[in-house]
């Protein structure tokens, strides 16, 4: 996948979460709303005492998505933190438990208390849920990985090479077959990757992983990228 595909959507992931963390420390309620008070007490979620748990949805939200990074697939994670978050929101910003506040002395009499407007972090919040939720179209539209495309063997001493003479599998770095014993040049191994040289004398890489498999001409990924 190109690394202009992966932009836009890790890009709306990262600014969602560093949203919903934000929406946190702003205020939760609108205190021009209410004009019988001269303040509003614990104004935030984080001061309300959901605030925390947030946090760590976000920042477990963040682990995943950086785990993601190097190798990005299908993922229904953005989906499913964008729609609670929305969901979060739209509840702080509609009910009337949470709007309605009450003087801290005298919290029994009803008639003092007034149901407060939502402040900017609900709003915030719910900005954040659809970015998290626009990354996640974005995220399902990835193609699917096929577990056929990478090859089984991971490790290097674990791929075979044919001997020239007698077609038989040999290991990469022998020097000489031990089954018809004759003598070829063998693969050399540097930095877990096999190298060997083609018939003019350059060297050549060996991607074992799909779509790249395959001997590569070395400085093919520099060349390719700057084209």
């Amino acid at each position: 996948m190109a690394t202009d595909e992966r932009v836009v959507p890790f890009g709306l992931a990262f600014i969602g979460i560093a949203a919903v963390c934000l929406s946190m420390f702003l205020p939760l309620w609108d205190e021009g709303s209410v004009s019988a008070f001269s303040g509003i007490s614990k104004n935030t979620l984080l001061q309300s005492g959901t605030g925390w748990l947030t946090l760590i949805f976000a920042g477990v939200a963040l682990v995943s998505l950086l785990r993601m990074l190097p190798a990005p697939r299908r993922t229904w994670w953005p989906v499913v933190n964008g729609v609670v978050a929305i969901g979060y929101a739209v509840y702080l910003g509609t009910s009337e438990d949470v709007l309605t506040l009450c003087p801290l002395t005298a919290t029994r009499v009803t008639d003092a208390c007034q149901v407060a407007e939502p402040g900017i972090g609900v709003y915030v919040l719910g900005v954040a849920g659809v970015a998290l939720l626009g990354a996640g179209w974005m995220f399902l539209r990835f193609p699917k990985r096929d577990p056929k495309a990478v090859a089984p063997a991971t490790d290097p001493m674990t791929l075979t090479r044919e001997c020239p003479h007698c077609k038989s599998a040999i290991r990469p770095d022998a020097t000489v077959c031990p089954h018809c014993r004759r003598e070829s040049e063998p693969w050399t191994l540097h930095e877990n990757t096999w190298w060997r040289h083609d018939e003019g004398g350059a060297w050549l890489r060996y991607e074992p992983l799909q779509p790249n498999r395959g001997w590569h001409p070395h400085g093919s990924d520099e060349a390719s990228e700057q084209a």
